[in-house]
C-alpha cells in the first residue's frame, strides 16, 4: 500500500515537472523568433526559471542577457540580479554581493522602483549567509517597505519568512513565529501557494523546536501536500526529512526511517547532494537508536563519501564523530577512540570549536570506560579549557572592535585638523590680498577653530571613555574567570579527596575478602555491608560529579515543557519507597494532580529525588516528611519539610557552595556526596526559579524552591 502511494506521489510530481518543462520549452521557442528588448526579457525569464533545476544552463542565458542588454536598462539590472542569484546558489557570496550591489546602483540611478525590493532581499540573503544578521534585517525590512510603497505586497511572503528565520537563529522563537504567521497571511491573501507552503514549513520548525510535535506535524503535512501539488521535489524532500526527525524524537524509529528513505529517494533523483548527506545521517541516527549498528555505520559511511565529494569539511568531521558514537554504543572503545581522534583533528584544522569540545568530551568518556582515568581527566580538562578559551576569544574580539572604533574616530579628527590647517592657509593668503577684511576673517577663523576644537575634544573624550569602559568590563571579566578557576580547582581538590576515601574503603574491603576463609559469617556480612556502602557512595559521587561537569561545559540543555508535578513526584516516591519503609517514615503531600509547571522534566525529577533523599537521610525513625505547594501569579513554590536532626548554623552558611562541599552522615550513618544540593541549585536556576533552605538543629529542615507554572507561548 505504501509503495502504491509513493508511486502516485512521484507520478504527481513528474506531471508537474513536465508542465514546468513545457513552460521552459515555450520560452526557448519564443527566443528563436525574438529580437531586441523582447529577446533580452526572454533570456532573463529563462535564466530565472532554470536557476533551481540547471544552474549552468541558467548561467548561459544570464551571460547572453548581459551581453545583449542596453546600458542602464531594466533588463541589464535584472540580468545582474539573476547573476547575483546564480552566485548565491553556488555559495560564492562575495561575487553574489558585488552583482546585487551593482544591480542596486543601476536601479537607484534610473529610478527602477519595481526592481528595488527583490535586490534588497538578495542583499539580505548574502548578509544572512555571512552571519551579519543586523545588516540582513535592514535589507529585508527595506525590501518589505519598498514593496508596500509600490503596491507589490504579493511578493513580500519570502521576505517576511527571511525576517522570521533571522529571529529563529537568534533564539527569539516568538518573534520568528510572528513573522511566519504574517507570511502565511500574506500568501493566503494573494493566493501564493509556494509562499503558503514555505510559511507552513517554518511554523512546523518552530513547534518542533518547542517539542509540540502534533502541531509541528500538522504544518509539515500541509507544506508537503502543497509542494507535491506544485512538483517542488527539493522542498518535498526537506519536509519529509523533518517529519522523519519528529518521528525520531517521538522514538517512533520505524516511521522516522520510512520518511527519511522517501526523502532520500527524491534527493537522489534530483541530485541534491547536501540533502542526500543529511538524509543518510538521519538514517544513521535512527538505526543507531534501534541498535542496528551495522546499518547505522553503512549510512554514515555513505554520508561521509558524499560530503567528501562536495568538499563539506564540517559535515565530514561531524559524521566521523557520529561513527565514533556508534562504535562507543557497540562497546568497541578502540574503534570509537580512533574515529573521535580523526574527527577532532579535522575539526581543529577547520576551526570547528563546538565539535572539538564534543569530541574531547567523548574521548574522555572512552578513556573513562577503559579505566584510564588519567587520560580521561586530561581530555576532560582540555574540553573545559577550550570552552574557557572560546569565551576569552570573544571578549578579545570585543576589545579589538572597540580599539578599531577609537582609532577610526582618531583618524577622522586628524583629517578634520588637516582641513582646518588648509582653511587657515587660505585665510592667510587672503589676508595679504584683502587687508581690510583681515580682522573679520580672523574673528571667523577663531570661532570656527574653537568650535572644531570643542567638537574634537568631545569626540576624543567620548571615545576614550568608551575604551576605558571596555577595559573595565574586560578586567572585571578577567577577575571573574580567575575566581571561577580558583573555585574549580578547590572543587576538584575536594572531589579528589572524597574519591580517594571511597576508593580506599573499597580497596580495604576487597583486601579483607582475600582472606575470606578466615572470616566467620558475621564478619563477612559486616565487610560486605561496608563494601556495598562504599561502592554506592562512589557511584553516587561519580554520577553527581558527571552531572555537575556536564552543566559547566554546557552539555546539559534546558528543554522546558508543561509538566505534571504530581506525576513526577509519584515517579520519585516509587524509587524511594524502600528507604521510606526502612525508617518507617510518614510522608504527606498536598500536591494536587492538576499542578503544572513549565520546566525541564528530567531536572524536576532530579531536584525532587535529591531533596527527598536528603529529607529521608536526616529523618529519625517514625519521623514525618511534608510536601506542600504555594501558587502565585507566575510561579509554584514547593516546600519539603522534615522533623529530623536539622543542620547547624555553621554548615548552613556553607551549603550551595562548590568550594565548600558539605557532606554529613545520615541518622543511620548513610553517606552522601555533598553535590546533591549544588545540582539542585543549578537545575532550579536554569529553569528560572529560586531555592532556599531553613533549618534548626534537632528540630528539622525545610527546603523551598520555585518553578514557572505555565508555558510562555
Amino acid at each position: 500500500m505504501i509503495k502504491k502511494i509513493f508511486f502516485l506521489f512521484l507520478l504527481l510530481i513528474t506531471s508537474n515537472l513536465l508542465l514546468g518543462q513545457n513552460s521552459v520549452d515555450s520560452l526557448k521557442t519564443a527566443l528563436n523568433k525574438a529580437v531586441g528588448t523582447n529577446r533580452v526579457k526572454i533570456l532573463n525569464s529563462l535564466s530565472a526559471k532554470l536557476i533551481d533545476s540547471s544552474l549552468e544552463e541558467s548561467r548561459t542565458y544570464i551571460d547572453l542577457a548581459l551581453k545583449e542588454a542596453k546600458e542602464n536598462s531594466r533588463e541589464k539590472v535584472q540580468a545582474f540580479y539573476n547573476l547575483g542569484i546564480y552566485f548565491k546558489e553556488q555559495a560564492e557570496f562575495d561575487s553574489a554581493f558585488d552583482n546585487f550591489q551593482f544591480a542596486l546602483q543601476l536601479a537607484e540611478q534610473n529610478n527602477f522602483k519595481e526592481l528595488l525590493p527583490r535586490i534588497h532581499n538578495g542583499l539580505g540573503i548574502v548578509w544572512y549567509k555571512r552571519s551579519d544578521f543586523d545588516q540582513a534585517l535592514r535589507h529585508y525590512r527595506k525590501a518589505v517597505n519598498l514593496a508596500i510603497e509600490i503596491n507589490a505586497e504579493e511578493a513580500n511572503t519570502p521576505r517576511l519568512l527571511n525576517i522570521g528565520k533571522i529571529y529563529y537563529y537568534q533564539g527569539d522563537f516568538n518573534n520568528a513565529l510572528l513573522y511566519y504567521q504574517k507570511a502565511a497571511e500574506n500568501s493566503e491573501q494573494f493566493s501564493d501557494e509556494i509562499g503558503n507552503a514555505n510559511a507552513s514549513k517554518e511554523m512546523g520548525t518552530i513547534y518542533n523546536r518547542w517539542q509540540k510535535y502534533p502541531e509541528a506535524k500538522e504544518y509539515y503535512l500541509k507544506a508537503q501536500q502543497i509542494y507535491e501539488n506544485l512538483g517542488d521535489l527539493k522542498q518535498t524532500s526537506i519536509v519529509l526529512n523533518e517529519l522523519g526527525i519528529i518521528s525520531r524524537n517521538e522514538k517512533d524509529y520505524s516511521k522516522a526511517i520510512e520518511y527519511q528513505e522517501k526523502s532520500l529517494k527524491i534527493k537522489e533523483k534530483i541530485g541534491y547532494k547536501y540533502g542526500i548527506a543529511a538524509s543518510l545521517n538521519g538514517l544513521g541516527i535512527s538505526y543507531k537508536n534501534l541498535r542496528d549498528y551495522q546499518k547505522a555505520l553503512e549510512y554514515y559511511q555513505r554520508a561521509v563519501n558524499i560530503q567528501r565529494e562536495i568538499s563539506d569539511e564540517m559535515g565530514v568531521a561531524a559524521t566521523i564523530s557520529n561513527i565514533g558514537l556508534v562504535y562507543q554504543a557497540m562497546g568497541n572503545n578502540e574503534e570509537a577512540l580512533k574515529y573521535f581522534l580523526e574527527s577532532n583533528e579535522m575539526a581543529r584544522n577547520i576551526g570547528y570549536s563546538q565539535l572539538i569540545i564534543n569530541n574531547l568530551q567523548a574521548i574522555s568518556d572512552v578513556y573513562s570506560r577503559q579505566k584510564n582515568f588519567e587520560q580521561s581527566l586530561l581530555y576532560f580538562s582540555r574540553s573545559v579549557a577550550l570552552k574557557d578559551s572560546v569565551f576569552n576569544e570573544e571578549k578579545h574580539k570585543q576589545f579589538a572592535e572597540m580599539q578599531t572604533k577609537y582609532e577610526t574616530v582618531k583618524k577622522e579628527k586628524e583629517n578634520e585638523q588637516l582641513k582646518h590647517d588648509l582653511v587657515f592657509e587660505k585665510l592667510e593668503t587672503s589676508r595679504q590680498k584683502a587687508q581690510r577684511n583681515f580682522l573679520l576673517l580672523v574673528i571667523v577663523l577663531i570661532l570656527v577653530s574653537a568650535l572644531l576644537i570643542y567638537i574634537q575634544y568631545r569626540l576624543r573624550t567620548k571615545a576614550f571613555l568608551a575604551l576605558q569602559k571596555a577595559n573595565e568590563v574586560i578586567m572585571e571579566q578577567k577577575k571573574e574567570l580567575e575566581i571561577m578557576n580558583k573555585t574549580r580547582n578547590r572543587f576538584f581538590s575536594i572531589i579528589a579527596h572524597d574519591l580517594r576515601n571511597s576508593i580506599g574503603s573499597t580497596q580495604m574491603g576487597v583486601e579483607l575478602l582475600e582472606d575470606i576463609e578466615e572470616l566467620d559469617k558475621a564478619e563477612m556480612s559486616l565487610v560486605l555491608e561496608e563494601l556495598k556502602g562504599s561502592v554506592e557512595n562512589l557511584a553516587n559521587l561519580l554520577e553527581n560529579l558527571l552531572e555537575w561537569a556536564r552543566i559547566q561545559i554546557g552539555r546539559i540543555h534546558v528543554e522546558p515543557v508543561d509538566s505534571n508535578l504530581a506525576e513526577i513526584l509519584d515517579d520519585v516516591l516509587l524509587t524511594l519507597k524502600t528507604k521510606l519503609e526502612q525508617k518507617n517514615l510518614n510522608l504527606i503531600s498536598d500536591i494536587p494532580p492538576s499542578a503544572l509547571v513549565f520546566a525541564d522534566r528530567n531536572m524536576i525529577y532530579s531536584i525532587l529525588q535529591n531533596l527527598l533523599s536528603n529529607a529521608i537521610k536526616f529523618s529519625l525513625e517514625k519521623g514525618e516528611i511534608i510536601i506542600r505547594q504555594k501558587i502565585d501569579d507566575k510561579n509554584i513554590e514547593i516546600s519539603i519539610s522534615d522533623n529530623g536532626i536539622g543542620i547547624s548554623e555553621d554548615k548552613l552558611s556553607r551549603l550551595f557552595r562548590v568550594d565548600e562541599i558539605v557532606s554529613t552522615p545520615g541518622t543511620n550513618s548513610e553517606k552522601g556526596t555533598g553535590l546533591g544540593l549544588i545540582l539542585c541549585k543549578e537545575f532550579v536556576e536554569k529553569n528560572g526559579g529560586e531555592i532556599s533552605l531553613e533549618s534548626t538543629l534537632t528540630e528539622g529542615t525545610t527546603v523551598r524552591f520555585t518553578l514557572p507554572k505555565m508555558a510562555k507561548i
